[in-house]
């Protein structure tokens, strides 16, 4: 136990690892992970793997996971500003994939409670992450 709380006092991840362990009740070393080590993507580290687990062990967590830090660090890391510029492509390509995700793919954005912004022009907020997936299929098009 010494030796990890010494990493913790040197790598500040080890540290949220811990203190998102004790959230959750689980051991502070018991990582888990998909890969061996050589094939691991930054979601594999360990943190973000637990973090999920931990997700899923409650309602309230379920219905927060997009505020977790661990999972924003990974998957909703998406500035404000960026958001605004993604939004600022879609509104000048016009090709119709930003109204179509306004009645569909923006309607996910009641799970998991992630942060929105409100942006000129619209009524409601929106998530900067799903500008960016909106503006990737905008892309493939």
């Amino acid at each position: 136990m010494l030796k990890q709380i010494k990493g913790a006092i040197r790598d500040p991840n080890a540290a949220w690892h811990m203190l998102k362990a004790q959230r959750h009740k689980l051991p502070w070393g018991d990582r888990q992970f998909v890969h061996a080590e050589e094939f691991r993507s930054d979601s594999e580290k360990g943190d973000y793997v637990t973090s999920i687990s931990g997700i899923l062990g409650t309602q309230r967590s379920f219905e927060n996971f997009k505020r977790d830090a661990v999972y924003r660090r990974i998957l909703e890391h998406v500035s404000e500003r960026e958001g605004g510029q993604y939004l600022e492509i879609l509104q000048s390509r016009n090709d119709g994939v930003l109204d179509t995700a306004i009645d569909t793919v923006l309607r996910l954005d009641s799970v998991g409670n992630p942060v929105k912004f409100r942006y000129p022009g619209f009524d409601t907020d929106l998530s900067p992450t799903t500008l960016r997936y909106v503006k990737v299929a905008s892309d493939l098009f």
